[in-house]
């Protein structure tokens, strides 16, 4: 299965998102908010990054397959979730301590 460019888009935010919450967790700028995230964050890093990539790919995958039979709505899916990925991450990074 080829996964479209917006679930490689999605892919990229997810890991940024990955990376700038270890980096603002390890230096105490932040903590980690959701506290499903948390309780992998206290798991240590692996734990968080296994669940953190589990978590963007399963939900993808079922959104690429709904893709292969209603290429539209499968699209619409994918940019409605990065849209508000955004526009959440982007809210949450006002809290950060600088």
């Amino acid at each position: 299965m080829k996964f479209s460019k917006e679930s490689w888009i999605l892919g990229v935010i997810c890991l940024v998102d990955m990376l700038s919450t270890i980096w603002l967790v390890q230096t105490g700028r932040a903590v980690e908010a959701n506290p499903i995230m948390r309780f992998y964050l206290n798991g240590g890093l692996l734990a968080f990054a296994a669940a953190k990539t589990f978590l963007w790919f399963a939900p993808v995958f079922v959104i690429e397959v709904i893709r292969q039979r209603r290429r539209w709505f499968g699209i619409l899916m994918l940019r409605t979730t990065i849209v508000l990925y955004i526009a959440i991450y982007s809210t949450l990074a006002w809290h950060v301590k600088v």
